[in-house]
């Protein structure tokens, strides 16, 4: 086994690059990181291999965040999905946590 495949995979779902790319500075010490621009990408790359956690952006091009998350959990149950957005509503919130997210953050956020 590589070092590689025993790291847990993360999946940056958010079409700015510039937040993908910050994050996956952020993160790719410790995890393997793989990006989507949205929600049908993010739900291809679920289709076809392991990911452990998945930090999705809510307004997406196409197909909003709310649903990727309904159906990346039909994908993979087990998927830990972390709701990112600069959109504070509360409605939204609940929604996502209904829906089995593990958690809402909101941007910007601090990195510590």
């Amino acid at each position: 086994m590589t070092p590689s495949a025993a790291r847990p995979v993360v999946l940056i779902v958010d079409d700015e690059p510039g937040v993908r790319a910050s994050v996956r500075v952020i993160l790719e010490d410790r995890y393997d990181v793989v990006e989507a621009a949205d929600g049908a990408i993010a739900l291809d790359i679920v289709g076809r291999r392991n990911v452990d956690c998945c930090l999705l952006d809510i307004l997406l091009p196409g197909m909003g965040g709310i649903e990727v998350l309904e159906r990346l959990k039909q994908l993979d149950q087990a998927l830990e999905v972390i709701l990112v957005t600069a959109v504070r509503t509360v409605r939204t919130a609940v929604a996502a946590m209904k829906l089995g997210a593990y958690d809402y953050l909101n941007k910007p956020f601090r990195v510590v």
